[in-house]
């Protein structure tokens, strides 16, 4: 790393992005003019609105013409109620939009004099806001009413009001100021920072890469005797300054605004913002961790563009993904914890709320910082891989096919899906999932499991390969696989299992424990298990049909789209939490995830999808019938909800088995996979 080449390429950016008044506009001009004039325009429009609205006079029609004189007194007596006689039927009156509400006297006998309760119904459509007010002045007109007749009735019988209202409930609110200033910064802040960030740093990565590439300077800078990581370096510092700077600046603008509205409305006087120097000092480190991790992010995807338009329809997405986090820890109850410590976005939103509100721990900020900063070298370092390739800088090939790596599969327009396609396909099954599935198993469970993989998963597949023409031999890797690797999958169906069910309880137990109702529906579906022939339906609805539907979705068409660009670890890791979320279970999801991991693995070594099904028909089958099994043979703990000591142990021993298999097995030279071929069985170096 060269510190020097690092400054230099940051002060070049820095310099060009501030000679660049369509930057400087947004940044500096935008917060400091716009948002006062906003905020000026907008509470003055709503005032003058919200004061036409409560001078107008509300239309009410009495029902029936002949009730007590004292109610028709009252709507005569408010200068803002003009009482209406209505000849038609006072409902289509009222939909026809001729009154603004209805006041039914549903009982004429009664009095208001009298002893009893009489109903008083209020006609109103909730859809327009005319008929919203006349309620309101209704329920407050009524509510006075009701006082007086009930004080006329007390001081008949020469009863105190007191008497029937025994308890004075006053809520005394202890938080201080300054706690109270806490709190609500600390729904504000997090938030506004994340927004201000992301935002100023947008624009920036897309000039430093996108931009550049479109201007065609980037080959110029290529022809310096640089490093790739000092260009990494020189532009994550330039985009990190300008993103700090703009969202500092934003911040800045929105505290002056609202702390001049909040002096005028009185409300200020409750709370006080009051911080300590190591508060501060953590919350500046904060926002640098968070920076950081933010620039490098939407640069190292703005330079898979090709022109600053297409980057822009990358970034896009990535900024909701960004900011959609930090709006989750706006809800009630969510405190930082240590599962949420490591969620990236969300982790550094909940630190900055906790330092606000004073409840940050050593531990929590420790986890949080360093989290997100293995996360953010992770995202240099792909960045840094990135810059390596001339493809990628240049622009010279498609984002997939650029990042393709030395590991990839390639890819014939009949063998396989492209990725984006692979991508679309998995968003069709998770719509049709969460809608269709979901109505289906609402309806009765295990048929609806069943129709779910055959109509969700199964059919799409199929239809959306036939229809991109992709032979489904080659794209679902229907062939034979080695003995070997059919003996692994079996071992591993019947062994994997207790293993992974009690190394993922005791990891889930700590951070996310699985609630009971998930429990009870899991017993709901094998409660009314009793013969041989409803256990081979459950098995066949939750372990033969997901071992075949799921398989050639997942370890199929999008495991062998994803291997076309990218090489074995990131393509199994990306097939497995796209099997893991399909799922619709953030308590099933590591489970899941690393279940499509193993199958993933033994696919990919097995060179074919019939490994992967033998596993998964299996791991399910032997799931379900350790639930099913008798009080004589204990496979499951009863006690503990956990697998027996004895299955563990088995499971451990033919998981290590099956592993040994996997691993351990060298692949024999082909004409297809020999390196040294040219794809004809023909030496290329003879």
């Amino acid at each position: 790393m060269n510190r020097r080449a690092i400054w230099t390429i940051f002060r070049k950016e820095v310099t060009e992005t501030l000679r660049d008044k369509r930057t400087l506009y947004p940044m500096i001009l935008i917060p400091l003019v716009l948002y006062p004039a906003l905020l000026l325009l907008v509470t003055q429009v709503a005032s003058v609105q919200q004061t036409a609205l409560e001078q107008q006079v509300t239309q009410v029609a009495l029902v029936p013409p002949d009730a007590p004189t004292d109610l028709a007194q009252l709507l005569d007596g408010d200068p803002l109620i003009k009482r209406m006689v209505v000849v038609e039927e006072p409902r289509v009156a009222l939909a026809a939009r001729n009154i603004d509400a209805v006041l039914v006297w549903e009982n004429p006998a009664d009095t208001p004099d009298g002893t009893g309760t009489t109903q008083i119904t209020v006609l109103h459509d909730e859809s327009e806001e005319r008929s919203q007010l006349a309620r309101d002045r209704l329920a407050s007109l009524l509510g006075k009413w009701e006082r007086t007749l009930l004080e006329d009735r007390l001081s008949r019988r020469q009863i105190e009001l007191s008497y029937i209202d025994p308890i004075d409930v006053v809520y005394e609110n202890i938080a201080s100021a300054t706690r109270m200033g806490g709190y609500v910064l600390g729904q504000i802040l997090p938030l506004l920072l994340i927004l201000t960030v992301v935002i100023g740093a947008f624009y920036p990565a897309v000039d430093l890469t996108a931009g550049e590439k479109e201007r065609g300077t980037f080959q110029t800078l290529l022809t310096a005797p640089i490093l790739p990581f000092d260009i990494v370096g020189g532009k994550l510092l330039a985009v990190f300054a300008i993103a700090l700077f703009a969202g500092s600046v934003n911040i800045a603008s929105m505290a002056l605004l609202f702390g001049h509205a909040l002096s005028f409305s009185g409300v200020g006087a409750d709370i006080s913002v009051q911080l300590d120097l190591g508060q501060w000092v953590l919350l500046l480190v904060s926002a640098v961790v968070m920076g950081f991790f933010f620039s490098a992010l939407m640069m190292t995807i703005a330079v898979l563009a090709r022109s600053f338009k297409e980057a822009q329809s990358y970034l896009t997405p990535v900024y909701f993904v960004c900011v959609i986090p930090a709006m989750l820890t706006q809800l009630p109850g969510m405190h930082l914890g240590p599962a949420l410590a490591l969620v990236p976005a969300m982790n550094i939103s909940l630190l900055v709320k906790a330092l606000l509100q004073g409840t940050a721990t050593p531990d929590a900020i420790f986890w949080v910082l360093t989290s997100t900063l293995v996360y953010t070298g992770l995202v240099i370092t792909a960045a840094a891989a990135l810059f390596r390739r001339e493809a990628v800088l240049l622009g010279d090939l498609p984002p997939w096919r650029a990042l393709r790596s030395p590991g990839a599969v390639a890819r014939h327009a009949d063998t396989s899906l492209s990725p984006t396609e692979a991508v679309l396909l998995y968003c069709i099954a998770f719509v049709l999932l969460y809608y269709l599935g979901s109505a289906m198993q609402m309806k009765h469970l295990l048929a609806g499991v069943a129709g779910t993989q055959l109509l969700v998963i199964l059919l799409p597949t199929v239809l959306f390969l036939r229809l991109r023409q992709v032979s489904l031999r080659n794209g679902l890797l229907f062939r034979r696989p080695p003995r070997r690797f059919m003996l692994a999958a079996i071992l591993l169906g019947f062994g994997v299992w207790p293993v992974a069910f009690v190394t993922v309880d005791l990891i889930q137990s700590r951070f996310l424990p699985v609630p009971t109702e998930l429990a009870e529906e899991m017993t709901r579906l094998f409660s009314d298990v009793d013969s041989p022939l409803q256990v081979a339906g459950l098995v066949a609805a939750i372990a033969v049909l997901p071992g075949i539907c799921e398989e050639l979705l997942f370890r199929g068409a999008i495991l062998q789209s994803f291997r076309s660009v990218m090489g074995i670890g990131w393509s199994v890791l990306f097939t497995s939490v796209l099997f893991g979320a399909l799922h619709l279970s953030l308590y099933r999801f590591l489970g899941t995830a690393v279940l499509g991991a193993i199958a993933a693995l033994l696919v990919i070594r097995g060179q074919s999808i019939v490994p992967g099904m033998i596993f998964h028909v299996l791991n399910n089958t032997s799931l379900a019938l350790a639930v099913l099994a008798p009080a004589s043979l204990p496979i499951v703990d009863p006690t503990r909800g956990i697998p027996s000591t004895w299955a563990i142990g088995i499971g451990s021993v033919l998981t290590l088995a099956g592993f040994g298999l996997l691993i351990r097995y060298k692949q024999k030279p082909t004409a297809t996979n020999n390196p040294d071929t040219n794809g004809l069985g023909v030496d290329k170096t003879g």
